[in-house]
């Protein structure tokens, strides 16, 4: 999941960019923290002063039972597992400011019936009509009350309590992902 900053061309061709080396196989020989830190030494040359992006990178290890994620400043996934709720840890620095960044790799289990939601800061970042933002821990209880959805109505309903209001727009580009083991 990555977010460029800024918005128009310039921000879609960094975009574009940032999800060249995402695709590019050869990074992921090692760890996802090892792998964000390729992504950052090739992308900061080609990053403008002032720009940036964020980016969670996971990988889930199906036969391990395990997430292994890396992130640069990305928004807090959210992981249901069980009764436990984790906001995961995406603390890092932001990609293509900085060269010579290394990136933690984290660790979490992630079994059959475990639910990750990502998204993009503009679902916490957008105010309502009352200029109220949504809080994270009002997002854990909103979609801990519907982990039974599939993965398509959850986001149908992340969009809806976004959007539902006339009075409500989005400056920024909203992405959602749903995972769901």
């Amino acid at each position: 999941m990555a977010d460029v900053s800024g918005h128009g061309l310039t921000a879609a061709l960094y975009a574009f960019a940032l999800h060249s080396l995402v695709q590019d196989n050869s990074l992921y020989d090692a760890p996802p923290g090892e792998a964000l830190s390729r992504i950052n030494t090739r992308l900061r040359p080609l990053m403008m002063a002032g720009k940036f992006a964020t980016l969670f990178l996971g990988v889930v290890d199906t036969a391990e039972a395990v997430l292994q994620y890396a992130a640069a400043a990305a928004p807090p996934p959210i992981l249901f597992s069980g009764n436990r709720v984790s906001l995961l840890e995406t603390k890092g620095y932001l990609l293509g400011t900085q060269t010579n960044i290394t990136y933690a790799t984290h660790t979490h289990p992630f079994i059959p019936g475990d639910m990750l939601f990502l998204y993009s800061d503009a679902l916490t970042e957008t105010p309502d009509a009352t200029d109220t933002f949504l809080a994270e821990k009002d997002l854990v209880a909103f979609l801990a009350g519907r982990l039974q959805l599939s993965s398509r109505a959850l986001v149908q309903a992340i969009e809806d309590i976004l959007f539902r209001q006339a009075s409500r727009h989005a400056t920024d580009d909203l992405s959602l992902l749903v995972c769901k083991r």
